[in-house]
């Protein structure tokens, strides 16, 4: 409710009556505001309203004594956007009480502190509903807010108005203490939460504990309910023992119901004649339902309720494509619904039959399994195909001069995950060439790229072995070998109306050539040439001179 009306002051202390009053003048719409506290009056504070004429000297000082859980900070109460008071000039109000004046009709209506936290505003003899604060649950003890498993760690938890708690012993062959069922009404719990003890059994016999009660079904599915309660259906052959040592006295079976009477006695096999007295519930029926408790002869009592039912949870609405485990629908039977490969399920795959009768949750929804997309880092990464479903392919490739690092085709698994991470393009380098041994390259690259290349050179002397200039490749490898510089002659000529055998580019040393004269010439000089160690040959080029 906001408060954009005139308004009229009164502060209310409940140990003296004090006003602090402020009036504007007459208007359509006004509003009386009362403010309730343990205090006294202090007049040393001045409130003001924004008029000089208007300032009230009022201040409530709280007693030392006033409860902690009644802080609240003060409200914000305005009057056209304008604070009506200065929240630091009250402090500890419990109860802010006010009347709302609108057209000729009047509205009482209040806002109280509790717990820290206002509450309200309640109008015209409604009643507040206040929440309640559950701080603490034995470790032992289960307890469920609808069917939420609750769990208090390191602050309480807040319940409204109206909710039910339900609970029960995590180990049952433990007796439950307390009421099965706590509920939230008006700020107060209904009881404490129970807790689990100990009970007596063969191993650990105490007649000052409550006996132990055991239970055996046949011909029924069974479960425990959310209270603790032993679930069956109609039909059912249920034995109940209580244990209790028969040298101490004989326990007495009592049930909440006169429906039909049930037999009782000692079991007579020689394991549990001594220690199980037990009543037999023979088919159940619907009527059968109720407590069954077992009285030791100290008159300590356990029990455990019955419910027979024939309740069964819906129909599963499942599709073609689902995949289930069962069939089943009673109580405390559960069933995997699955998807097929392909899909992913969105949503719980095991569902519960609960005691009321509901399913734990819907039916998953099945979704085609997609891999996200792709991200690319690499500017010349190009992507020649791409299905990102289930079983698809992405394919990759480089441009010319770049080589593809990672996978080259990836594919979308069934965890919506791709293979493998995309591959990126790197520039295809060659390795340096090695100069040849008295030689040299002629090289103006740093890093040598696809397209790149070299000259070598050999120093005087030398005669180059091999290909000249080399060429950096798409494989990162270089055209040829490096060349070799060694001593050798070269071709010594073609001397005129003449010719050398045998006729090549470079010549081993200790190598000869011939020269022969063409007919009608004669060679001057020997036509003998060796090549000499030094790279040089032996001689001068004869040459052939015509006689004719």
């Amino acid at each position: 409710m906001t408060l954009n009306f005139w308004f009229f002051f009164y502060l209310v202390c409940c140990v003296s009556r004090c006003e602090l009053t402020a009036e504007k003048p007459a208007a359509d719409a006004a509003t009386q505001v009362f403010y309730s506290q343990f205090g006294q009056i202090d007049n040393s504070i001045t409130t003001d309203n924004g008029d000089d004429d208007d300032s009230i000297e009022t201040k409530i000082i709280p007693p030392d004594n006033t409860k902690e859980s009644w802080k609240c900070s003060f409200p914000a109460l305005s009057n056209n956007g304008t604070g009506i008071l200065d929240s630091r000039k009250l402090s500890h109000v419990t109860s802010v009480h006010f009347k709302v004046i609108e057209e000729g009709k009047t509205q009482s209506c209040t806002l109280e502190c509790r717990n820290g936290k206002w509450f309200g505003p309640v109008c015209d003899g409604e009643e507040f509903n206040y929440g309640c604060r559950l701080s603490y649950i034995s470790p032992d003890v289960e307890g469920r807010l609808n069917h939420s498993v609750i769990s208090i760690t390191d602050s309480p938890i807040e319940l409204a108005h109206g909710t039910q708690l339900r609970f029960r012993c995590t180990d049952e062959k433990r007796h439950l203490n307390g009421r099965s069922i706590v509920s939230c009404e008006n700020g107060m719990l209904s009881s404490r939460p129970p807790i689990c003890q100990r009970t007596s059994g063969t191993e650990n016999y105490s007649e000052g504990l409550a006996p132990r009660v055991e239970w055996h079904v046949t011909g029924s599915p069974h479960a425990r309910g959310r209270e603790g309660e032993l679930i069956v259906y109609a039909g059912a052959i249920l034995h109940i023992d209580c244990i209790f040592d028969r040298r101490r006295g004989t326990p007495q079976w009592s049930w909440s119901h006169d429906y039909r009477e049930y037999p009782t006695g000692w079991m007579v096999s020689t394991q549990d004649r001594n220690w199980k007295f037990r009543v037999s519930i023979v088919y159940a029926k619907h009527e059968d339902s109720g407590s069954f408790n077992c009285t030791t002869p100290r008159g300590i009592q356990n029990s455990l309720v019955i419910t027979v039912t024939s309740t069964l949870c819906p129909l599963l609405k499942v599709m073609d494509h689902h995949r289930t485990n069962s069939s089943e629908r009673h109580i405390g039977s559960s069933v995997s619904v699955t998807c097929p490969t392909g899909f992913h399920s969105v949503g719980s795959n095991l569902l519960t039959c609960r005691d009321d009768g509901t399913w734990s949750s819907e039916v998953p929804v099945c979704s085609p399994v997609t891999c996200p997309p792709l991200e690319i880092s690499s500017p010349h990464l190009r992507v020649l195909r791409l299905n990102n479903s289930y079983l698809g392919e992405a394919e990759f490739d480089c441009p010319f001069g770049y080589k593809l690092v990672g996978e080259g085709t990836i594919w979308c698994n069934h965890l919506s995950k791709w293979s493998a991470s995309v591959p990126s393009c790197k520039a295809i380098e060659c390795p340096a060439p090695i100069p040849p041994p008295n030689g040299q390259m002629i090289d103006h690259e740093v890093v040598h790229y696809v397209g790149a290349t070299v000259q070598s050179v050999c120093h005087a002397g030398y005669i180059l072995i091999g290909e000249p200039i080399i060429r950096c490749t798409q494989h990162g490898i270089w055209s040829d070998s490096t060349p070799i510089c060694r001593k050798a002659c070269g071709y010594p000529g073609t001397p005129q109306l003449g010719a050398v055998y045998p006729l090549k580019f470079i010549y081993e040393v200790g190598e000869q050539v011939k020269i022969t004269c063409d007919s009608g010439s004669v060679s001057i000089g020997e036509n003998v040439m060796e090549c000499l160690p030094s790279g040089d040959w032996s001689r001068e080029l004869p040459k052939c001179e015509n006689y004719l």
